[in-house]
């Protein structure tokens, strides 16, 4: 199998992608290099780099600023879990609440794209999620514990190019990180 380093793939990005300017290889920051990484189909297809690049960078900034300035468990927020077989699950995230209870409902294969991030600090980001399973945490308040690590966690939202195929833009930013104690059972995850 033909392995590339992560130099030579961002090479062979931009040489096979439609794009009229971009900096010179030499010129990429490591801001560049994360941005190509994790959009190369976007950029192949779409061809944008600066605006595009400039949009990435506001939206990972922004929903990583609005995460970590959250001190409650808010959506996108990760969750390890403790289960009753004493494995730790680390892929979890919030999603939101669950319907008019007090119950955090998190999804333990989360896809999640950002549609807004609100202006208000107290309003949680307005997102999708795919992926699968859903499920309920029962007393949140007294249950998940805040890290005092930090995670991370990859979202996406529309390009330049807007809802198009191929027109998702990725970022991963720092998030908080909550741990709950499932030993027991209480959820029953997995």
């Amino acid at each position: 199998m033909f392995n590339l380093n992560e130099d030579d793939y961002i090479r062979s990005v931009l040489r096979r992608a439609y794009i009229k300017s971009f900096p010179e290889f030499e010129d990429l920051t490591e801001e560049h290099k994360e941005f190509i990484s994790l959009n190369s189909n976007y950029i192949s297809n779409h061809g944008l780099f600066e605006k595009t690049f400039d949009l990435w960078k506001e939206w990972k900034t922004k929903v990583e600023e609005h995460l970590l300035q959250k001190t409650t468990p808010s959506v996108g927020h990760n969750v390890h879990i403790l289960t009753k077989r004493g494995d730790v699950i680390t892929t979890p995230m919030i999603v939101g609440q669950l319907f008019d209870t007090e119950k955090i409902r998190v999804c333990m294969e989360a896809s999640a794209h950002v549609h807004r991030i609100p202006e208000d600090a107290g309003a949680e980001l307005s997102t999708s999620v795919s992926g699968g399973y859903f499920s309920g945490v029962k007393e949140p308040d007294t249950r998940l514990v805040l890290s005092e690590e930090l995670g991370s966690r990859k979202f996406w939202t529309w390009g330049t190019s807007g809802a198009c195929a191929a027109g998702g833009i990725f970022f991963v930013t720092k998030t908080k990180i909550w741990t709950l104690d499932d030993s027991e059972a209480i959820d029953d995850f997995y």
